[in-house]
């Protein structure tokens, strides 16, 4: 449906939906190498490509920046293969979402599958992405007739991303040196949040000073429980804790 309805008519000839696909192609030679930085040594070591069909809703679209920026054209000019209305309804926002807004920037707000903040007064359109070994960061602003499309090989890419995204953005708008958001300030400071190993108290912290004792020993609460959403989880005792292996449907 997408290769029909979207990728061919954009002349999107480097965009597949998942590995086998690309296998399918004969592409897989072409595709990237994920990485992940590994603390102990020091040095970044590759990750295997990630199978996610589940993640088919959200993406799970291997492509490149050149396909994107096809794609990225047609949002900004509004040309087909979606009709005028269905461009209007598409970043039409929904919801707000996020924490406190940045400075100089709007609370972002959710559209359909695009972000909508506003900078300095100029509308943004956008949306990120990540997967094990990768990430991206996608961005336009339509008054300006203008676009950004970064891809990097490594989750934390974005952290690049958002630096040279944004630093892009602001000499575009001739953005003054004082009005401008220290992207990299912020970085330093998320990745020493990350940093920090959350106990259990860190995340349970209503949790009563004297744990309130089980009903019945863990071990009685291993066993098979469905759900619509779900369906059948396979609840297993081991080391002290109960653990669901859920390998067979998710990443």
């Amino acid at each position: 449906f997408l290769r029909e309805k979207i990728w061919e008519p954009l002349n999107m000839k480097d965009t597949y939906f998942g590995l086998e696909a690309v296998k399918e192609h004969g592409a897989i030679d072409q595709l990237a190498k994920g990485y992940r930085w590994d603390k102990e040594k020091s040095c970044f070591a590759e990750v295997a490509w990630p199978v996610q069909p589940e993640g088919a809703g959200a993406g799970e679209m291997k492509s490149t920046a050149g396909d994107y920026a096809k794609f990225l054209r047609s949002m900004i000019r509004r040309t087909g293969p979606i009709s005028k209305e269905g461009h209007e309804e598409l970043v039409k926002p929904r919801a707000i979402v996020g924490d406190e807004p940045k400075p100089f920037h709007s609370h972002v707000l959710y559209a359909l599958g695009w972000e909508v903040e506003t900078y300095h007064g100029e509308t943004i359109i956008g949306h990120d992405g990540g997967t094990n070994g990768f990430g991206c960061k996608m961005l336009y602003l339509p008054r300006l007739d203008w676009g950004m499309v970064i891809f990097g090989n490594t989750m934390s890419a974005y952290l690049a991303e958002e630096t040279i995204c944004w630093a892009m953005i602001d000499d575009l708008l001739k953005v003054p040196e004082e009005k401008r958001f220290d992207w990299d300030k912020q970085h330093e400071e998320d990745e020493e949040k990350s940093e920090e190993s959350k106990t259990k108290e860190e995340l349970y912290p209503k949790l009563p000073n004297t744990p309130i004792p089980l009903t019945l020993p863990l071990a009685s609460y291993a066993g098979s429980y469905k759900n619509i959403g779900f369906e059948t989880l396979v609840v297993e005792c081991k080391d002290g804790k109960l653990e669901v292996d859920a390998t067979d449907r998710s990443w």
